[in-house]
């Protein structure tokens, strides 16, 4: 057998030289999409940790008077008034909870936390983001803790209106001990 000229064997590593550099190019390219995907996928999680951060420093609101103004059902429909939105939509108000505020140790505190769940009907997605924020404005004591949004029954499916049920929480300081 004869050995390779030169030229061949130049040849041979030439391309030996190129493949390599085209599979290190190839893996450059896919660490760098991967790069890029998780750059993404953390700063969309450093920003709901921010927001969570945010959320967690917010200063609840409490009364200094015996229990918050009982008449939710007139604020309710002033709030849905002065958007426009009719006030036959606001279904119903459940009495929620109203229960003494526990301490660290499982004291019984002066606070206490009522809360109230407002159903709401047929309601677009707009309508509802005014109606919170809205209420939220005007409302220093009672805070939405919970909202939950299901399809309305008797639509068309265009219609794209929703029913919701709001949970209003308010703390408030008991005059006397705990009750």
């Amino acid at each position: 057998m004869r050995a390779p000229s030169p030229r061949s064997a130049l040849s041979i590593l030439f391309g030996v030289i190129v493949l390599a550099l085209a599979i290190g190019s190839h893996r450059l390219s896919r660490a760098i999409a991967e790069r890029q995907a998780a750059s993404r996928v953390f700063q969309r999680s450093l920003a709901m940790a921010n927001e969570a951060s945010a959320l967690g420093r917010r200063q609840e609101q409490i009364a200094v008077h015996p229990r918050p103004d009982q008449d939710v059902i007139a604020q309710v429909n002033a709030v849905m008034a002065s958007l426009g939105i009719p006030t036959d939509r606001f279904h119903s108000l459940e009495a929620g909870t109203d229960v003494a505020v526990s301490e660290p140790g499982g004291r019984v505190s002066r606070y206490r936390r009522q809360s109230v769940s407002l159903a709401l009907r047929d309601l677009r997605p707009e309508e509802i983001g005014g109606f919170l924020e809205s209420w939220c404005t005007s409302q220093k004591i009672w805070i939405p803790s919970r909202v939950e949004l299901h399809h309305a029954r008797d639509q068309r499916e265009a219609e794209g209106l929703y029913d919701a049920r709001v949970v209003v929480t308010a703390t408030y300081l008991t005059d006397g001990g705990a009750s």
